[in-house]
């Protein structure tokens, strides 16, 4: 069982615009309130004018394209990419409701020099299939531990970690003992202060 925003699209005779497929990206080119309605549903949309919008090819995106095209149908220029894309989509929703509706759960990731919780391994595999996900677990239940996991688990460095000034020297002595693996640049240089002539109410 699938949402109703992936159910397939229906032949009609009208038709919006075109759907295009381009190395890393989807193109519609269409009329001026299906390009805007894109361009306001979908992150980082660009594009040349009232007629094209340009944005990434993501699952995510795609579930939303294929919602805007069941209201909007879109000649799709290359069937092939679309139905590739369309099957990815749909089993990684499904993975997510199974994931929301029955928690399952990670192991300790290779290069994690840890032994994560029970709970935490449910939190992990939730952030590996739920990218744009905010942890926000209660003070003492592991975010830092879980988060470094997470870093490990999908082994794509450089990384840039934000945190507040007071939490620095905790998160270098936290990823140097979790990633020992990995090398953790001094953190003085990178330190942003609020300027003293600033008052704060």
């Amino acid at each position: 069982m699938i949402p109703q925003y992936l159910d397939r699209i229906r032949k009609t005779d009208r038709i919006y615009g075109k759907l295009v497929k381009t190395e890393d990206a989807w193109e519609i080119h269409g009329e001026p309130q299906v390009v805007q309605l894109a361009k306001k549903l979908f992150p980082g949309c660009k594009g040349e004018g009232r007629g094209v919008a340009r944005f990434y090819a993501t699952k995510r995106i795609l579930a939303d394209l294929n919602w805007l095209m069941m209201r909007y149908p879109l000649e799709i220029e290359n069937q092939n990419d679309w139905e590739k894309a369309y099957q990815k989509t749909v089993a990684h929703v499904k993975k997510r409701i199974e994931i929301s509706q029955r928690p399952i759960k990670l192991d300790n990731p290779a290069g994690f020099n840890g032994e994560l919780r029970e709970f935490q391994k449910e939190g992990l595999a939730f952030l590996m299939h739920n990218r744009r996900a905010l942890l926000a677990d209660s003070m003492g239940l592991g975010k830092t531990v879980i988060a470094l996991s997470w870093l490990a688990q999908i082994n794509q460095y450089p990384v840039l970690i934000v945190v507040p000034p007071h939490l620095v020297k905790q998160w270098e002595s936290e990823t140097k003992k979790f990633l020992n693996a990995v090398k953790v640049e001094p953190s003085e240089n990178h330190i942003i202060r609020p300027n003293n002539e600033l008052t704060y109410h």
